[in-house]
């Protein structure tokens, strides 16, 4: 019984992987957050030269007088927010596009990274559609500032050219001015950072509303055809609360469903990219919505001020970290994080040493495999004693098969005179498994590899790779690591009955499947650790386990070697 046991302890760690994958990991192979195409008009910049304005008034920069707005329900159409003052923030690394009409946010570009691979459009955080509210609204009480009129009253650290505004200093910031409907008056101050995608939000009322509720700062975002998406298909909003995060799946979200929470921040988007708003006050400080195809979030400040920070760009990790609040924590590796971040910043530094992330994820699986070459000899030699052993396991079966509790017994007894742990060839799996899932996290959600080339038809290590042939798009590297599984699986000493080896010789086909939909990052990474796997394997089951170090690393040697020279030929 015992060796079924062990066969079943495999397969169950098998069946884990699995399901981990799909459960717990599918949810984050998902395509960028898709952009609702947004209004890009903007006034023609006069070619005046550029002139430094350092806490200086402004009037003279946009013709709208500061005046009570009439209130109004509903949301400004496309001809009223075309026909207001428009107002671009131009910093390194993003292209801000601010209406006067609200003091809105219409565009939001990163200027660092593409929307498509090979495309010449920038990243659009704002996604948007006509006849709803923008981001960057301001609710207090039964009044909100989608109608105000807004004046710019001052900038500071910043250079002006006709409507562009682009930051002089390490710290550069815009104040608007305007009236909400029942005659408060509303200042916005926003301030920019060079290099830094967390920018601050201050709002001033000049009194509170009438029942002395908080006002709320709103970011909005419209995702259409969310029945056609699949429920692991992330994209959705996450919290931090209590140092520990949270994800809510916009498809799993109630038409008109409110959800407050008391919370240190919270943002929306995917694995790749994120708006995030930390809020200016504590206690029921947070508000998600669904109101069909759109979504908001809402976080709280005082009466009558706030002072908030927002971070809208890119998931990474060293501006998420120094940008502070935790930030660093909207990056979902995974129960297994604490092991992810640290291969995640190798395959970091490998990058900065070769300059190609494929090359990086290959040098880190070689290492791995190195290290973890003990417990493979452990593992496989334990197998194989469990194999060399069956004989006399029948024989005891045979014999007390009548007798249960008997055979236990003799079990036991034969495995000790044998020196066998029946247990022994998945336990160092087991070990190996949280670093492997740690990796597998990494590769799935780090936005380096986001567009990141690789060598020859693998032009973007975040999506699965396809070689077109003839019209026909072939999955040559996940064939080739089902290839490699088949026979590591095949080599593989084991002690299972006929029906039991032809369930586990099926499981490289499923993962082949499974593959298919993949980042071929991971594949690179799964297709190495297949073949050092084999030949580590070759070694151990010929008895010649102080050659299978000397034989690890040739083949590494041989496996970067190889993968180098592709990368500087293509």
């Amino acid at each position: 019984m015992e060796d079924r046991r062990t066969a079943y302890a495999i397969l169950i760690c098998i069946i884990i992987v699995m399901l981990y994958t799909e459960v717990y990991l599918a949810p984050y192979t998902r395509q960028p957050l898709q952009q609702a195409p947004a209004a890009t008009q903007t006034q023609q910049v006069a070619n005046n030269q550029g002139t430094s304005l350092t806490q200086q008034s402004v009037e003279n920069t946009t013709s709208s007088p500061t005046v009570v707005t009439p209130k109004r329900e509903g949301v400004p159409t496309p001809a009223d927010i075309n026909a207001a003052e428009k107002f671009i923030v131009e910093t390194k690394t993003i292209k801000a596009t601010f209406v006067s009409l609200g003091a809105r946010i219409e565009s939001f570009e990163l200027k660092t990274h593409r929307k498509e691979l090979k495309g010449d459009q920038n990243y659009e955080m704002v996604s948007h559609i006509e006849n709803t509210a923008l981001p960057l609204g301001v609710y207090s009480g039964d009044v909100n500032d989608n109608f105000t009129n807004y004046k710019l009253e001052s900038i500071e650290g910043l250079t002006q050219q006709g409507n562009v505004l682009r930051i002089a200093s390490d710290k550069a910031s815009l104040t608007f001015v305007g009236n909400l409907s029942d005659g408060r008056e509303i200042r916005k101050t926003l301030t920019f950072y060079p290099d830094n995608y967390l920018f601050d939000l201050k709002v001033a009322l000049s009194a509170p509303s009438k029942d002395g509720s908080r006002l709320w700062v709103e970011w909005s975002y419209f995702e259409p055809k969310l029945e056609e998406r699949s429920r692991y298909d992330f994209h959705g909003f996450m919290k931090l609360s209590d140092r520990s995060t949270s994800t809510t799946n916009l498809n799993s979200m109630e038409d008109g469903q409110t959800d407050i929470g008391n919370d240190s921040w919270i943002g929306i988007g995917d694995k790749y990219f994120t708006a995030t708003m930390i809020p200016a006050a504590t206690g029921q400080n947070t508000k998600t919505l669904r109101r069909g195809e759109m979504f908001y979030q809402q976080v709280a400040g005082e009466p009558a001020t706030g002072e908030f920070n927002l971070y809208v760009g890119p998931k990474v990790y060293d501006s998420l970290k120094a940008s502070g609040h935790d930030l660093f924590k909207s990056i979902d590796l995974g129960f297994f994080s604490a092991l992810a971040h640290p291969l995640l910043s190798l395959i970091r530094f490998f990058h900065s040493i070769f300059g190609n992330y494929g090359l990086a994820i290959i040098l880190l699986t070689l290492i791995i495999k190195a290290l973890f070459l003990p417990l493979t000899k452990k593992s496989f030699q334990s197998m194989g004693a469990m194999q060399n052993i069956q004989p006399k396991i029948k024989q005891l079966r045979d014999k007390y098969k009548s007798d249960p509790t008997k055979m236990n017994q003799e079990l036991i007894a034969l495995y000790k005179r044998e020196g066998v742990n029946p247990m022994g060839g998945c336990l160092p799996m087991l070990i190996q498994l949280p670093v492997f899932l740690g990796l597998y996290n990494a590769l799935l959600n780090s936005i380096e590899l986001r567009h990141a080339p690789f060598a020859l038809w693998i032009h973007d290590l975040s999506s699965p790779e396809r070689l077109h042939v003839f019209g026909i798009a072939i999955p040559v590297m996940v064939i080739l690591m089902g290839v490699s599984m088949f026979v590591q699986q095949w080599m593989t000493p084991s002690s299972m009955d006929p029906t039991q080896k032809k369930v586990m010789m099926f499981m490289p086909i499923m993962f082949t499947f499974f593959f298919l939909g993949f980042p071929s990052g991971l594949v690179i990474y799964w297709l190495t650790n297949n073949l050092v796997s084999i030949l580590q394997q070759y070694y151990i089951r010929k008895e010649r386990a102080a050659d299978a170090t000397k034989a690890t690393v040739v083949a590494s040697i041989a496996i970067f070697g190889f993968a180098y020279i592709l990368v500087l030929t293509t």
